[in-house]
């Protein structure tokens, strides 16, 4: 007797619906795997596609000039993500820029993954800290009738979509964008960079030699070296240092490019002077370093960096931090100007920011071959009662000839250059013998040379422009 025979018509019937039931959930499965598998082979990978775009895309805002910042201006038609950076091979890049740059000494640099956003706020720390060179000079730059009263405004969300890794020298700390989905080359570049820059402050201390340094023309030279020297250990490590000086081949370019987008700040508007100034401790630093290189390789480099240039009279003039020809220590002057007036700013601007100066008043017709010869200068400011103003600025050249030429450029620039309307008065006061004057009811001007030494003196008031003149005379 079988044991199905034993069962009742109700229990054969229960059986039969739990082997159905047992069925369909095992076809419903075998279903599930079979539409998953096919789905695997039909729907693409969730890997990156390794593909390299040839664009950053630039920031949202209509405050950013594209043409400027060198991107492009319209949207591909096919936008394929980038290969995501290894954070592993930041340590690799580091070891490539410290054998090309033959360092003596390694160091550990902090580096610190964070998102855009993130990357904003650092920017906007570290230019609290170490305001940029357009920051510093705006106010001079005002006095000397070249920038307009409101000081220049950094675009951070601009400059934090474009930097891939910034390196803040205040805290010695990298930090390293992890949303990063530019151009590889980009985020290898601007972290090589950073690499560099810690290993010349560290090795040189020269983060705290421009945090000590008394004027504009000094942080700029030292600013110079930190940059240019980063600069040509990227393109060491890269292999496409430059053969020979002045000529920058294209790869070489487009690693300054890059680097630029990471260390030039983005501006909102367009001030006068303010794209020539905002470059230009890099440019100048890159022509510098190079030739160091140049001269004797990586152990002049270190020379540079162990003692930086005193001015930028030497690193426009390599032959000069040779030498060394050092800047002549020029003495304030301490007019009597009566109640109310107070001295502002004494500060030395220094043979590269005099080129740019001449250059915007002479509106291009004098380059930088107009200030050679440069030998010290010393620019005071004093404000007044209701926000008058009279400096003077006293420039020392190496002989009487170059003293005499650039009197006789300042003579055919003067007083358009500073006071734009009617002059009634060139006759100067009988207190003033030689020199010339200029007086009118936007300004006055005494200009005055006596052997190597040019004086400069201009301000709102006929008579304290006076009073300032007759205690610059010798």
């Amino acid at each position: 007797m079988h044991w199905d025979e034993s069962l009742t018509q109700r229990q054969r019937v229960i059986l039969l619906a739990l082997a159905l039931s047992v069925i369909g959930v095992v076809s419903m499965l075998a279903w599930s795997v079979w539409s998953a598998s096919g789905a695997a082979w039909s729907e693409p990978s969730p890997a990156p596609t390794p593909f390299f775009s040839t664009s950053v895309t630039p920031a949202p805002t209509s405050t950013v000039d594209p043409t400027v910042l060198n991107v492009p201006t319209s949207t591909p038609e096919i936008s394929l993500p980038a290969p995501a950076f290894d954070v592993f091979r930041a340590g690799y890049i580091s070891a490539e820029v410290a054998a090309a740059r033959q360092a003596r000494t390694r160091y550990d640099t902090p580096l610190t993954l964070v998102d855009e956003l993130d990357m904003a706020r650092a920017l906007y720390a570290h230019y609290r800290a170490r305001p940029p060179l357009p920051m510093q000079v705006w106010q001079v730059l005002n006095v000397l009738g070249l920038w307009s009263p409101e000081p220049p405004r950094i675009d951070i969300v601009a400059q934090a979509e474009l930097v891939a890794s910034l390196y803040a020298p205040e805290t010695a700390e990298l930090y390293l964008r992890r949303d990063w989905d530019g151009q590889l080359a980009v985020v290898e570049t601007q972290l090589a960079f950073g690499f560099a820059r810690a290993y010349s402050d560290n090795y040189g201390d020269l983060a705290a030699l421009q945090g000590d340094a008394g004027s504009i023309d000094r942080r700029l030279a030292i600013a110079a070296v930190a940059q240019g020297d980063a600069v040509v250990s990227v393109w060491l490590a890269n292999g496409v240092m430059p053969a020979q000086p002045g000529s920058i081949p294209g790869a070489a370019a487009a690693i300054r490019d890059d680097i630029a987008r990471a260390s030039c700040p983005r501006w909102r508007g367009d001030a006068e002077l303010l794209s020539e100034v905002a470059c230009l401790d890099l440019d100048l630093g890159v022509d510098f370093l190079s030739s160091r290189y140049w001269a004797e390789g990586t152990t002049a480099m270190d020379a540079v960096v162990l003692r930086p240039p005193r001015s930028t009279e030497q690193v426009l003039h390599p032959d000069r931090y040779a030498i060394p020809d050092e800047p002549l220590m020029l003495l304030p002057i301490e007019p009597a100007l009566g109640p109310g007036w107070t001295l502002t700013r004494t500060d030395t601007l220094g043979e590269a920011l005099m080129g740019l100066v001449v250059k915007a008043w002479s509106q291009g017709a004098l380059g930088a071959d107009a200030v050679t010869g440069w030998g010290g200068d010393l620019l005071q400011v004093w404000q007044g009662p209701e926000s008058a103003t009279v400096w003077a600025w006293q420039l020392a050249w190496d002989d009487s000839r170059t003293a005499a030429s650039f009197y006789g450029n300042l003579l055919d620039l003067m007083p358009r250059a500073l006071v734009k309307g009617l002059i009634s008065d060139t006759t100067s006061p009988a207190s003033l013998t030689g020199g010339r004057w200029w007086s009118g009811r936007q300004g006055t001007i005494y200009l005055y040379r006596c052997a190597s030494h040019v004086w400069l003196v201009s301000g709102d008031d006929p008579a304290v422009v006076r009073a300032v003149a007759e205690v610059a005379l010798p």
